[in-house]
Parts: C-alpha cells; structure tokens; sequence
C-alpha cells in the first residue's frame, strides 16, 4: 500500500481512486474467503 502524506492525499486524485480500489480487492478477498 502506498503511505501519503495526510495533508498531501487531500490534493491527490489518484490517493482517493487507489484507496477506494484497494478497498474493493479487501471485499473481494474477504467475500472469497468466506466462501
């Protein structure tokens, strides 16, 4: 995972776009492993 400064993510467009995907493979890996 990438470590960005707190107040440097808020002028990151990329920051926003990366967590939300990273978040997406989290779901992903925990409803796969559920199963």
């Amino acid at each position: 995972m990438l470590v960005v400064n707190p107040k440097r993510s808020l002028s990151f467009p990329d920051y926003t776009s990366v967590k939300s995907e990273s978040a997406a493979e989290l779901k992903q890996d925990s409803t796969s492993t559920a199963h």
